[in-house]
C-alpha cells in the first residue's frame, strides 16, 4: 500500500464519492435511526477541514472536523473503504485530524458515533477518547454515543 493523506475541503470529488459510500453503509447499518443522524451529520455546508487518504491515486478513506465551540473541534465524519480496514488507515486519518485541529488552537476533539459502530468506538477509545453524555443535537437520539479527548494541555 502506497498511502498518502492530503488536506482538502468538502468540494473535493474524492471526498464526495467516499461520503456517499459512507451514507449508504450507515443507512444499512443503522436502519431508520440513521434518518435522525443524517439531519445533523451530513456535511451539507462547506467544510474546509477534510483529510482524504489515497492508495496511490485511489481514494480509500476520509475524515473531517468543524468547530463546535471556541475550544472544541467536532469530528463529523470518518470512513475507510472495507477492503482497507484494519490496516491502520483510520488511525492515520484520526491522528491527522487531531494535529490539524491543534494547529487551529482547539484543545479538545469531540464526536458522536453509534452503538451500532463498535469498531469506531474501539478506535476512538484506543486513541484516548472517553465517553461523555451525548450533547447538542444528538442528546435525545437513541444509540448515540458521545466521546471526547483533550488534544492540547
Amino acid at each position: 500500500m502506497n498511502l498518502q493523506i492530503i488536506k482538502t475541503n468538502s468540494d473535493n470529488p474524492a471526498f464526495k464519492t467516499l461520503e456517499a459510500e459512507l451514507e449508504s453503509e450507515l443507512s444499512t447499518r443503522n436502519d431508520s435511526i440513521q434518518l435522525q443522524f443524517d439531519h445533523y451529520d451530513t456535511p451539507k455546508n462547506y467544510i474546509d477541514t477534510v483529510v482524504v487518504a489515497y492508495d496511490d491515486n485511489t481514494p480509500i478513506g476520509f475524515g473531517c472536523f468543524k468547530p463546535f465551540d471556541d475550544s472544541t473541534a467536532e469530528i463529523k465524519r470518518m470512513y475507510v473503504r472495507k477492503e482497507y480496514r484494519r490496516k491502520g488507515v483510520a488511525s492515520l486519518l484520526l491522528i491527522e485530524l487531531e494535529l490539524w485541529a491543534a494547529q487551529h488552537d482547539f484543545i479538545k476533539m469531540a464526536l458522536h458515533t453509534s452503538t451500532k459502530q463498535p469498531e469506531a468506538m474501539q478506535l476512538y477509545s484506543k486513541y484516548g477518547y472517553k465517553s461523555i453524555a451525548s450533547y447538542g443535537m444528538y442528546a435525545n437520539i437513541a444509540n448515540s454515543v458521545g466521546m471526547q479527548k483533550l488534544i492540547l494541555d
